[in-house]
């Protein structure tokens, strides 16, 4: 998801941090490898987070919120970390600027904020861009270009299972929460979405997904009110696949869940969610894709 404007003297860039955990530090030492770019600037309300990140590039400017980054005009774009939920309040305020953006995956939790924010975007002069790596692993990078010139003929079928280890630590435990990550489907399997349509070049039709949570977490105790993010146990099969990245939703663990989304002009749209709420820490999940789903404003 890219706008691409006409400011693109790219020689020379002030870059600014907006979320300075983990995935913040990433980008600032892959930054540092890029010639003509600073890193001036760093936002995260959390001190550790800060420290962290200040570690890496003491001379920027350290902030407790990104208003302020914003306000203080040191940057020339700014890269997006910060946890999944708070991107919708960040990009609001980035997107009334003319700054470049980067906004780490998902782009937000929501059907309903990832249109707002293709709304906000709508006729900047900036980029603004969702960062999904996975399609620039070299291996991958390799595979989708043997694909495009047609070394194994027509794709009829792409099937994706990765194996990894459980969701790190983060600060405030916020990815164990189907609230604060958008749910599983949208936390990680958007990397998977984004390969699929990458390698088909096509839309969705209609996609089947499952998963549950049978290994990981299984030890760790919330509060019972909150809902707990399921571990990553899917098995993606299909020749057409999601086109909106990371739009998937998520009822939360604790029941099941059945949500229909319409395909309109390359975006989903969100028609019921019938699940049940619950307390059980193991669930099982079910999203069907439904292109018989009302179409955005009906």
């Amino acid at each position: 998801m890219v706008w691409i404007g006409d400011n693109s003297d790219m020689t020379s860039l002030r870059y600014g941090i907006i979320g300075s955990g983990m995935m913040g530090v990433e980008h600032i030492e892959n930054l540092k490898h890029i010639d003509g770019a600073k890193i001036t600037a760093i936002a995260d309300p959390d001190p550790g987070s800060r420290e962290f990140a200040g570690a890496a590039v003491p001379q920027a400017t350290r902030y407790t919120n990104h208003q302020a980054l914003i306000e203080d005009g040191l940057c020339d774009a700014v890269v997006v970390a910060s946890p999944n939920m708070t991107h919708i309040d960040v990009l609001r305020d980035l997107l009334a600027t003319d700054l470049h953006i980067l906004v780490e995956k998902p782009l937000c939790t929501t059907v309903e904020h990832c249109y707002e924010v293709l709304d906000l975007a709508e006729g900047r002069s900036a980029i603004t861009w969702v960062g999904l790596e996975y399609r620039y692993m070299p291996p991958i990078a390799r595979l989708l270009e043997q694909v495009d010139a047609g070394a194994i003929g027509t794709p009829q079928m792409v099937a994706i299972r990765e194996h990894r280890f459980p969701f790190l630590e983060k600060v405030g435990d916020w990815n164990r929460f189907s609230e604060n990550t958008g749910g599983t489907l949208v936390e990680k399997c958007c990397h998977f979405f984004d390969l699929m349509r990458l390698a088909i070049q096509s839309e969705a039709i209609r996609v089947y997904a499952s998963g549950g949570m049978d290994v990981n977490h299984k030890d760790e105790r919330y509060d019972s009110s909150e809902r707990f993010n399921t571990s990553l146990v899917n098995c993606l099969h299909g020749t057409k696949i999601p086109p909106a990245i990371g739009l998937l939703e998520d009822g939360g663990v604790g029941g099941h869940s059945v949500v229909g989304y319409k395909v309109l002009k390359g975006k989903a749209h969100p028609k019921s969610d019938g699940g049940w709420s619950g307390k059980e820490r193991e669930a099982y999940k079910i999203c069907i894709w439904d292109p018989n789903a009302p179409a955005r404003g009906k």
